[in-house]
């Protein structure tokens, strides 16, 4: 049975993720298209069965969506129409059988949007409307809606064009109107990552609609796949196909991980129990048991995955089945290695261990990690090689089991793929797999006093130093987040564990990195030495704008900025102070720490400092501080919520200099003239003349953190576009009128 609905962590500050502006600026580099429709949907939702069960209950697609405008004066225009069309039927013909189509932006609240049309099987559209919050987690895919055709993120090539030179990405000379369509299209990213945040998905599968022009997507960790737009009016076959398509195939092909599904009721009590118990070892008596027991487990939420320990053939007696809950972490982004972390239980033993994804009780995690590829043309089944050296504070190596999919990359580039963002984006194909560990933790946020502070960071920092020792090996991720605290029975303060090596590299006898694509990035040469003086030279300034490195060298030369802090512990004061002197001498200190900053000395230090200090216990203040608002909060740009509503006033717009076309070339963004009778008008576009508030974070909101609404923009209202594309002719399968064209291979 396909999952769906999975719990956010209760910490919300561990899911806030990106903003729309950051998801917007990830999406260019990692985006290819514009695929022709019929590729499409050849690739990623190949025919099944026969002609005749292509036609015997399919609707027609001829004249499917006749009622819906080709621009509106709101979104609704667009989307009520459609909505009606989508869900038309007889007795015996579906246009989509097996699923329904709900108008979910009407039922939003204000401070937490979503898509105008999710797709649901019936029995979870109730599910759904049971909360204003959980549209996108029963969710199988959506359609997103514009009224304005020029809201379009993507601009389409001429069929003259040269592809290899053509930007996909449209471009505006105006700010405030390229501010506009990349809020919008951040919106829309914002959707995609929920919805691969709450279901157990490997890819999900969108449409984009503006006006009465639609584009498909197809979204993985890697990035997106973007079809050729065209108009459901003149070619509503290729909707009318993409939804049977999509009907006909099984939840694996619809994007669903079907290695993940429902525990049974006696496993959850066994996995309650498991983590209840294993939680009461980690705390101190005043620590409260069952709200630690709620980070790790949500009522009816229990899951349950196969995995297959690495090395091992597919045999019964191989295979061992974890049962998890809540994360503990959960990827607020579309790209990265999207980790999810939890406490899990060994369903044969009962006992308890870390996992990502899903341990005996152990840590569990499911990860994307990432290789260099073209487009994903398909899946193969691999296991992972995640190597970590043994740290010495450890009882050994972490449990490795490992069941993955893996993308297989394409050794060419596409033909038909434009430039985006001024270049060939070149996709990250990510390997998912799943990592159980023995040993369970607790986030490091949970310290308690300084002798925890420097005893669990000295053992994270042993681990670093045997790593290299023994394996020549960089961890290049240590922060905060990658070090648990566990307590173990015979030890009287807890441990520190260092944890994912995902992006760990062995070195060479020069210090460079021995593995290519194990931390990988789209910067030039001269872009990544550029971030790197931002980091490290004092002098680099750009744009007259101080950086990070400035403070921390002025730190290290004269103590500017903490030569005046007090700290409560006499014995972290000094441990700092001497580590400082370590990293960064002063002139006072003469010649008495000159050369000890080496992994020899400081560890040498370290480890006399523990055995002749006592070290406060308990002495940890609780302070209240907000988090910092992100970037976004000072940007002017409109939430793209609001633009889909009602408040503010019209503004031309101006295309930038890829749209200033004589007058006898072809209309713009590159789209043969429309046979709608009605004249051309001159077309507009809303504008914000105020900065809208930022909207919260979706995670935030979900488990409870009300914002304030934003404003309002007024209705759109837009003429008839006059520059709708049309494409030569192509069979189709329920016997329509052809449309359409194929691309050669």
């Amino acid at each position: 049975m396909t999952v769906y609905n999975l719990p956010f962590p209760l910490n919300a500050d561990m899911t806030l993720g990106a903003s729309t502006t950051e998801h917007v600026e990830s999406c260019k580099s990692t985006t290819v298209g514009p695929m022709p429709p019929l590729d499409f949907l050849d690739r990623f939702l190949p025919v099944r069965g026969t002609p005749k069960d292509h036609s015997m209950h399919r609707l027609p697609s001829t004249d499917a969506f006749k009622s819906v405008p080709r621009v509106a004066a709101t979104a609704e225009g667009i989307s009520s129409p459609l909505i009606a069309a989508l869900n038309e039927c007889t007795p015996d013909k579906f246009r989509c059988p097996g699923f329904v189509f709900d108008s979910t932006a009407t039922r939003s609240p204000p401070d937490h949007p979503n898509p105008h049309i999710c797709c649901y099987k019936p029995h979870n559209l109730d599910a759904a409307k049971r909360s204003q919050y959980y549209d996108l987690a029963y969710a199988e895919f959506f359609i997103n809606v514009s009224p304005d055709p020029l809201l379009d993120f993507f601009d389409d090539p001429l069929d003259t064009a040269d592809r290899a030179t053509h930007e996909l990405l449209s471009r505006f000379s105006k700010k405030s109107s390229q501010a506009l369509v990349e809020e919008h299209f951040g919106q829309h990213l914002v959707y995609v990552v929920e919805v691969l945040s709450r279901q157990s998905r490997n890819f999900l599968f969108t449409v984009d609609m503006h006006g009465s022009m639609a584009r498909f997507l197809r979204w993985d960790r890697s990035g997106c796949v973007v079809s050729e737009s065209f108009d459901v009016c003149a070619d509503p076959e290729y909707l009318c196909d993409f939804l049977w398509r999509f009907s006909k195939t099984n939840d694996a092909g619809r994007g669903h991980d079907p290695s993940v599904e429902h525990a049974t009721p006696v496993e959850e009590r066994a996995f309650r129990n498991a983590v209840r118990a294993y939680a009461r070892t980690q705390l101190s008596p005043d620590e409260d048991l069952e709200q630690e027991v709620r980070l790790h487990y949500a009522p009816g939420r229990v899951f349950a995955v196969q995995i297959l320990s690495q090395g091992k053939t597919a045999r019964e007696e191989n295979w061992r089945r974890f049962l998890f809950s809540r994360p503990v972490a959960s990827p607020g982004a579309l790209l990265r290695n999207a980790t999810r972390g939890y406490w899990a239980v060994d369903a044969s033993t009962g006992r308890c261990s870390s996992s990502k994804t899903a341990g005996a009780t152990a840590e569990a995690s499911s990860s994307w990690r990432e290789r260099s590829c073209w487009v994903a043309p398909g899946w193969r089944a691999e296991c992972t090689d995640l190597g970590m050296a043994r740290r010495r504070v450890v009882l050994g190596t972490p449990v490795e089991l490992a069941s993955a999919a893996a993308l297989v990359d394409a050794s060419n580039r596409p033909d038909w793929a434009c430039l985006v963002n001024g270049q060939i984006a070149k996709l990250w194909c990510r390997k998912h797999y799943r990592l159980v560990l023995s040993t369970v933790g607790r986030s490091f946020t949970t310290l308690r006093d300084t002798k925890e502070l420097l005893h669990s960071c000295y053992d994270a920092f042993i681990a670093m130093r045997d790593a290299f020792k023994k394996n020549r090996r960089l961890h290049r991720d240590i922060s905060i987040g990658n070090i648990v605290l566990v307590q173990e029975p015979d030890s009287e303060v807890r441990k520190g564990y260092l944890i994912d090596w995902e992006t760990s590299s062995k070195v060479d006898s020069k210090g460079n990195a021995t593995q290519r694509g194990r931390a990988p990035h789209n910067l030039t040469v001269a872009e990544l030495t550029k971030r790197w003086k931002i980091f490290s030279h004092k002098d680099y300034a750009p744009n007259g704008k101080a950086y990070g490195g400035v403070y921390k060298l002025e730190n290290a030369k004269s103590r500017k900025h903490t030569r005046d802090i007090v700290f409560g512990s006499p014995a972290l004061s000094e441990w700092l102070d001497t580590m400082m002197a370590f990293h960064s001498p002063l002139k006072t200190h003469g010649d008495e720490f000159r050369g000890k900053w080496t992994g020899w000395e400081v560890e040498k230090f370290w480890k006399r400092f523990l055995r002749t200090h006592t070290l406060e216990t308990s002495n940890r203040p609780r302070h209240s501080s907000k988090r910092l608002e992100s970037a976004s909060k000072s940007s002017k740009i409109p939430s793209a919520h609001a633009s889909q509503a009602q408040t503010g006033r019209e503004a031309t717009v101006q295309r930038g200099p890829r749209d200033e076309l004589p007058s006898s070339a072809t209309p713009k963004r590159g789209r043969l003239p429309s046979p709608d009778p009605r004249p051309a008008q001159k077309k507009r576009r809303v504008g914000a003349t105020e900065p809208a508030a930022p909207v919260p974070r979706r995670s935030a909101r979900i488990l409870g953190s009300q914002e304030q609404a934003n404003p309002r923009l007024p209705p759109i209202v837009i003429p008839s576009p006059t520059d709708i594309r049309r494409s030569k002719a192509a069979p189709v399968l329920d016997g329509s009128r052809p449309r359409g064209r194929r691309r050669s291979p």
